[in-house]
This record gives structure tokens, sequence and C-alpha cells, in this order.
């Protein structure tokens, strides 16, 4: 995951293994290499879906919901997609409307398929679940 020093780009990680025995999505066809994208059909939807596969397999995705900068950055990612915000440009709290509803039920159906202490994670953890293989 390359990205500049001192950045705040925390770009997705994924076992591609996984992800295509478990969630049968081949990454790799989705984003050929030196070819453009054919990822078109690809939704947020799929990912609880991919979510629920994974899980399913014995290998849930890592989603930390806790109060860590890579926490925060993907539920605010998240909220971003479905346009929605907590506070408007005027300053005031806007947390009552369609668009917080829909971010918040896309969360609770992810949530359904990731560990159940992912709200306590810290960033090392977060990180170090990267490192850790079990074998198949």
């Amino acid at each position: 995951m390359p990205a500049t020093v001192g950045s705040q780009i925390k770009g997705p990680c994924s076992r591609i293994d996984y992800m295509k025995d478990l969630a049968g999505i081949d990454i790799q066809a989705m984003y050929p290499a030196g070819a453009p994208p054919k990822a078109d059909g690809w939704k947020p939807r799929h990912v609880p879906e991919a979510a629920a596969d994974c899980s399913k397999g014995g290998h849930p995705f890592g989603i930390g919901l806790g109060t860590t900068g890579d926490s925060v950055d993907t539920i605010g990612a998240i909220f971003h997609a479905y346009g929605a915000v907590l506070v408007d440009a005027k300053g005031e709290i806007v947390v009552k409307n369609d668009q917080v509803r829909q971010a918040l039920d896309y969360y609770k159906k992810l949530m359904a398929f990731l560990p159940p202490d992912v709200p306590s994670w810290t960033t090392p953890p977060t990180t170090s679940g990267l490192c850790r293989v079990r074998a198949r």
C-alpha cells in the first residue's frame, strides 16, 4: 500500500486468494496489471456479501470500528460514499437524515460478519492481523 510519507491515504488491503476462493471475487481480473479496470459491476453492497462469505470460510474481514485513525478514516469514507454528514457547512448538527441512516444500515449489515471485538481494536492489532496467516 504505497503512499506519501505523512499522508492519510490508507488504501484497502485484501487477501486476494481469500476473496477469490471464499467469496468468488477475482480482484486480479477486476484490476488487471497494465490494463484498465474491469470493475464496473462492483458495488458497495458487495462488501458485506464478501464479508459474509469470508467469515463463513473462517477468515473474517478485519475492519476496525474504534477510535484509531484507520477506523475513523474508514467510517468517514463510508459515510462520504452515502453523502452522509453529521455537521453541515453552516455548523448545524444534521444526523437525522436518510444519508446517515443508509450509512448506518450499511455498517449494521457489515458488522454481522466482522469479529466481535472490532470496536476495541487499536492500530497495532489491526495491522498485525495482516501479518497473521493461517495455513490452509
